[in-house]
C-alpha cells in the first residue's frame, strides 16, 4: 500500500520501494539480533533443551538462507534475476498458472537499485528509530514484569522478548 501509494504522488519506483519496504525490514533485523543474543544467553546459561536447540537451529538455518540469498541478490543480481526466474516459473507449473517473468525482473532490479540508494546512508535514521521501537517494547514488558512482582533479568528479557516474535514470524 505504502509503495502503491507513494509512487503514484511522486513517480519514484526507486523511493517508493524503499518507504515501503525499509521499515518493515529493519524491524525485522533488529528482532533477529535481538533474538541471536537471547538465544545466545539461553545458550551461555544452559537453558535451552535439544528439541529447543533443534528449533532454533532451523529458524537460524532459515534467516541465515535468507540472508545469503539477499546477499546473493545484491552481489550478483543478474544471476539471480535468472535464478528467481527459473523458481517462479516453477512454481507456476506446479500451480498450473501462466507465467510471464517480466513483472519479477522489474522487482529483482527495483531491490537491487533500492539497496544502491541505501549504501548512502539513507537506512540510519530509520534503523535507530527500528531499535527504539523494539527497546521501548522490552522496557514495557520488563515494567510489566516489575508491577507483577517478579525481577526479570536483562538476559532473560531479550530472550523472552526475541524468542515467540521470530517464532511467529
Amino acid at each position: 500500500a505504502t509503495y502503491g501509494w507513494i509512487h503514484k504522488e511522486n513517480h519514484d519506483g526507486n523511493t517508493a520501494a524503499m518507504a515501503g519496504t525499509l521499515p518493515a525490514l529493519l524491524d525485522n533485523v533488529a528482532l533477529v539480533v535481538v533474538t541471536l543474543i537471547g538465544v545466545i544467553y539461553l545458550l551461555v546459561m544452559h537453558d535451552l533443551g535439544n528439541a529447543q536447540l533443534i528449533e532454533f537451529g532451523i529458524i537460524l538455518l532459515v534467516l541465515i538462507l535468507v540472508a545469503a540469498g539477499i546477499v546473493v541478490v545484491l552481489r550478483f543480481p543478474e544471476t539471480a534475476i535468472r535464478l528467481v526466474v527459473w523458481l517462479a516459473g516453477r512454481w507456476s507449473a506446479l500451480r498450473h498458472k501462466p507465467f510471464t517473468p517480466e513483472p519479477t525482473i522489474a522487482v529483482v532490479k527495483q531491490f537491487v537499485a533500492t539497496w544502491h540508494s541505501l549504501r548512502k546512508g539513507n537506512w540510519e535514521r530509520p534503523m535507530v528509530g527500528a531499535i527504539a521501537n523494539l527497546a521501548f517494547d522490552m522496557l514495557t514488558v520488563y515494567f510489566l514484569f516489575m508491577a507483577a512482582g517478579h525481577y526479570v533479568s536483562i538476559g532473560i528479557l531479550i530472550a523472552g522478548y526475541g524468542l515467540p516474535f521470530i517464532l511467529g514470524k
